[in-house]
């Protein structure tokens, strides 16, 4: 927690918010039961974390033990502190690493896009340094179709990848290995029917990749 007691309030205020968003609770609960205890004067009435204090931000997380949890938190800083680390290069960022660096810039990246990297199986690439002619502009975009399973999970249904010109390198439906309770066809475009003949896997469509 000490690296969160030395953070920016953006910072502080990102992790709360996406806390929030994730129903993660402390040992006071989530962030509003949090604010009942913490401020009994004031409460719930003022509960947007960008209008509370620094120390309120910190005391709430602060509340928090279990070590996936913290392990959250130091990622969504750890991404504020690459974008501060972008932001001071001297390099003049090529147009792929600029559209990066707005991307994950943007104020919402951190709520819909901070997956569990610290979890098994996560592999996060380094940055490399090469000589300018050997740099690449290959550019690729992914869409997962993802379903609810019955044990409340997601599991992919359907993957397509297209390149910067929007050819279709991969269009593969997938399997899911656990029972379906609910194909989201509206969102998917999926149904059972679809899948009756499909034997991929997530693993075959990894392989693949």
């Amino acid at each position: 927690m000490d690296k969160l007691e030395k953070a920016p309030k953006e910072v502080l205020v990102d992790i709360v918010k996406l806390a929030q968003k994730r129903e993660m609770k402390g040992s006071n609960g989530g962030w509003k039961e949090f604010l009942a205890v913490y401020d009994k004067k004031i409460g719930v009435s003022l509960s947007d974390p960008a209008r509370r204090s620094t120390e309120a931000l910190i005391a709430f997380l602060n509340t928090f033990s279990d070590i996936d949890d913290l392990k959250f938190f130091d990622k969504v800083a750890e991404k504020h502190y690459s974008l501060e680390h972008i932001e001071k290069k001297t390099d003049k960022l090529s147009p792929e690493q600029e559209l990066v660096y707005k991307t994950i810039g943007h104020p919402q990246y951190a709520q819909s896009y901070s997956f569990p990297s610290y979890e098994e199986g996560w592999i996060i690439t380094k940055e490399r340094k090469k000589a300018k002619a050997n740099r690449s502009n290959a550019m690729i975009a992914i869409d997962c179709e993802m379903v609810l399973c019955e044990d409340g999970s997601d599991a992919l249904v359907r993957v397509c990848v297209v390149d910067r010109d929007l050819k279709v390198k991969l269009d593969e439906l997938v399997k899911p290995e656990k029972a379906v309770a609910d194909y989201r066809t509206n969102i998917t475009g999926v149904s059972a029917k679809d899948l009756e003949q499909v034997t991929c896997s997530l693993q075959d469509v990894q392989v693949r990749g």
